[in-house]
């Protein structure tokens, strides 16, 4: 619901921009065809303009060493989640029953003509279809057919299929089904109907404007008007002669001049584009760092300047290539190669050398300027947070904590023997792997769902934190599950069970190539006194 919820808040947001630009600028002139194009531009802009979603970008300045990683906050408050989901169940309970009552209302309508249609002479008036019914007493068009009470002389029939012709010609039917889409998805919004009625009230003044032209007599056209005053709209998608039937829509037919600049105030609608587009826009975080007492140093020009060289490695001595090596407080820098050697000059003697890369703890380290620099790269970590289960609530309702962060160096350690030979494991890449859509709040809640506090365990007062290691493989399997920290064979086989059954996630990528992940979480299990 949150997403639909996002979703219509943006769509009515689009509508409403357009909508009060036509009120105050639009509404009064009589560029109608224009008039037209604007109007179903703002009913596509509602349908698919939300799913456009510009981001900006917000920098993140803390104090202390770069961690070049991903941040996942771990940690869900079970109250907030249940609070979540009743406002979900509230909101879709108050929005579905709205859009069953319109629907039924519109079928409802529209079963009505189809069977009037289905019992009725049809005389054909290329390219409209005549039916003359004591069925209604106004005339109106349905999509070809046009609908006559036969009370109503040759003359006034001529003039009305001379009306309707025009809406039937000009499809103004698919202005209708778009607007009656629009309406459905928001009944709710008082701002819809609104626009609907713009679009069918701009409808009747096209086709007057071609009726008129057409017609061999304007006063009695105007009569025939005057004589469907009594009438009243049938259906939702039809267009009624006698539609909006008041001085307005008699000004309107008058053949005015109007300067073309008037157009120009379409332009209006641009700066409601910014407005829109910047209020929904997403924040892109970026982190940047500086050090707990920086030193920031100018370069003296007359300072000797030096030229460090040396490797990039990981723990295993491979090479890391694309590093990045920069002088602290300053824009100098440079990358290492495919072997990992890099090369830096104008590098002076009392500066500081920051070395990161993706997944990989960033260095802040003095140069040495006597042979080849070696610097070896540690691994980060990212770990799940803890999953809290409780045996009264197991399988049911769970509530997570956030993780103390005592194993951060675990992977470290452990990685030999959990990590497949012959692929490189990963802990943080610039595209993380995603669980059901989303990330770490999915999957904890799916392991919470999922776990179940053994038994056994319940009647020996068994409790305890389990911490696990799991890999998510370049196709996304869950591989790899092992026990950092054990607290006893039974909750360790439960912990590691409903870890090693998680569905297959989308795999992480590092330079837009499919890897492995590393993570460490932690399986809480308590008994509450």
């Amino acid at each position: 619901m949150e997403h639909f919820g996002l979703y219509l808040l943006q769509s009515a947001s689009w509508l409403s921009g357009f909508a009060l630009i036509y009120l105050i600028f639009l509404r009064n002139e009589r560029f109608f065809e224009v008039n037209r194009v604007y109007l179903i531009t703002g009913l596509l802009a509602s349908f698919f303009l939300p799913f456009i979603s510009i981001s900006y970008p917000v920098i993140i300045s803390y104090e202390g060493s770069i961690e070049s990683a991903e941040t996942y906050v771990s940690g869900i408050a079970v109250e907030g989640a249940d609070r979540k989901s009743f406002i979900s169940f509230f909101l879709w309970g108050l929005y579905l029953p709205g859009i069953v009552m319109y629907v039924g209302k519109s079928i409802a309508q529209n079963h009505s003509v189809l069977k009037t249609i289905k019992g009725s002479d049809i005389i054909p008036y290329q390219p409209a279809k005549l039916i003359r019914t004591h069925e209604y007493p106004s005339s109106f068009s349905f999509f070809s057919f046009v609908f006559v009470n036969p009370s109503i002389t040759d003359i006034e029939t001529n003039e009305i299929l001379n009306h309707e012709l025009v809406h039937i010609r000009q499809k103004h039917w698919i202005d209708l089904i778009l607007a009656e889409l629009l309406c459905i998805m928001q009944w709710f919004n008082p701002l819809v109907w609104m626009y609907s009625k713009m679009i069918k009230q701009n409808h009747e003044y096209l086709a007057d404007k071609v009726a008129l032209q057409r017609t061999s007599d304007p006063a009695v056209y105007k009569a025939t008007l005057l004589n469907q005053i009594l009438g009243h709209p049938v259906v939702n998608l039809a267009n009624s002669f006698n539609y909006s039937l008041n001085n307005k829509r008699f000004n309107m037919m008058k053949n005015k001049i109007s300067s073309p600049y008037r157009k120009l105030k379409l332009l209006f609608i641009l700066p409601v584009f910014a407005i829109i587009l910047y209020s929904f826009a997403k924040p892109e975080y970026k982190q940047t760092s500086t050090l707990a007492n920086p030193e920031k140093k100018n370069i003296d020009a007359g300072q000797e300047k030096k030229v460090v060289k040396g490797y990039i490695v990981r723990i295993n001595n491979e090479p890391l290539t694309g590093a990045s090596i920069v002088i602290s407080g300053s824009t100098i820098g440079t990358v290492s190669d495919p072997k990992g050697f890099f090369k830096l000059e104008n590098v002076s003697e009392d500066s500081r050398l920051v070395i990161s890369y993706v997944g990989f703890k960033t260095l802040f380290i003095k140069p040495e300027f006597t042979g080849e620099m070696l610097i070896k790269m540690v691994h980060d970590t990212v770990d799940f947070g803890t999953v809290t289960i409780n045996p009264s609530e197991s399988g049911e309702k769970k509530s997570i904590k956030e993780d103390e962060g005592d194993i951060k160096s675990a992977p470290e350690t452990a990685s030999p023997d959990i990590t497949n030979s012959d692929s490189e494991v990963f802990y943080v890449v610039e595209d993380m792997p995603k669980f059901n859509g989303g990330g770490l709040e999915e999957m904890q809640k799916w392991v919470m769902e999922n776990t179940k506090y053994p038994e056994e365990a319940v009647k020996n007062k068994i409790s305890g934190r389990v911490f696990i290691s799991l890999v998510i493989n370049a196709k996304g399997e869950v591989t790899d599950v092992q026990v950092l920290k054990s607290i006893h064979p039974l909750l360790d086989a439960e912990a590691v069970r409903v870890i090693s059954s998680m569905p297959d996630w989308k795999p992480g990528s590092q330079r837009g190539k499919p890897v492995s992940v590393q993570y460490t979480t932690v399986v809480d299990f308590i008994l509450k006194p």
